[in-house]
């Protein structure tokens, strides 16, 4: 019993000795390292990961001093364990899916997300759940007022988007019908309307000029040219209109703006109705 005793203060003092350690080495690489850090984003993922660096190690530490007298508890809390994993699947999944989250920084809260379905600004990173403000899909600036609470698993098995991180021009479709009954004469004038449309919103808004775009998260592949283009959707029916669509580039919270110049310039144009 004495050696038991004398075994569980030894660990104890080596266990308090640890945690202040590590405690202290974090502290310092905090002050020394992490507050130069000009990014708060960045500042903050590596806090967190050097945070989570510091559990690990800390457990490692434990498991030196603590698994040694107690192998037999250890392997009782083994089956235990596999039990509880076998019976709450999917909330391990959601702890881990918390754990790539905070670790990769896929998104953080405020970013503006789409997981599946799911689209919408993230409100709260839960250990099992994310909480996303739904935003309307024609508009991502305005909210529908309702929450989703999407649970972490999804982000282990499923692309995430995220459109605030990335910050960068996205490919927008403007869908409309042209009659079959002089289409390219129809196609050239309403090209020529929806480039002027362009043309005027890209000058009036200095984040679509040349060294803007060029600028940090904004920067854009060669590939990537601010010229609307042209596409037909389906196969051509002599009785029907042809539905086609005129892509082009703008950043996501000017999607919905350039959307409603477009159609009415096309309407008050008379150049054909709006599917």
């Amino acid at each position: 019993m004495m050696i038991f005793g004398d075994m569980l203060s030894t660990n104890l003092i080596t266990t308090m000795i640890s945690f202040f350690s590590i405690c202290i080495i974090y502290l310092i690489v905090s002050i020394v390292f992490i507050r130069k850090i000009k990014n708060d984003k960045m500042k903050k993922k590596v806090r967190v990961r050097a945070f989570y660096i510091s559990v690990l190690i800390f457990l490692f530490l434990m498991a030196r001093v603590w698994v040694d007298g107690f192998m037999h508890l250890i392997a009782v809390l083994g089956l235990v364990s596999a039990g509880l994993v076998v019976t709450n699947k999917e909330s391990i999944m959601n702890l881990v899916g918390w754990m790539i989250i905070t670790w990769r920084g896929v998104f953080s809260e405020d970013d503006l997300i789409q997981i599946q379905s799911y689209k919408g600004y993230v409100k709260s990173i839960g250990l099992l759940y994310i909480c996303l403000q739904e935003v309307s899909d024609n508009d991502f600036s305005r909210l529908t007022g309702k929450e989703i609470k999407v649970p972490n698993g999804l982000t282990a098995n499923n692309a995430v988007i995220n459109f605030t991180q990335t910050a960068r021009l996205i490919l927008t479709e403007y869908k409309t019908q042209l009659p079959l009954k002089n289409f390219n004469q129809a196609k050239e004038k309403c090209m020529a309307v929806i480039k002027s449309v362009l043309k005027n919103y890209y000058k009036k808004n200095t984040q679509y000029s040349v060294t803007s775009l060029q600028d940090g998260k904004r920067s854009i592949r060669a590939m990537i040219e601010l010229v609307p283009k042209f596409i037909i959707n389906d196969n051509l029916d002599m009785d029907k209109p042809v539905s086609c669509s005129f892509n082009y580039y703008c950043f996501i919270e000017d999607r919905a703006v350039l959307q409603n110049l477009i159609s009415e310039a096309l309407i008050d144009n008379h150049l054909f109705e709006i599917s």
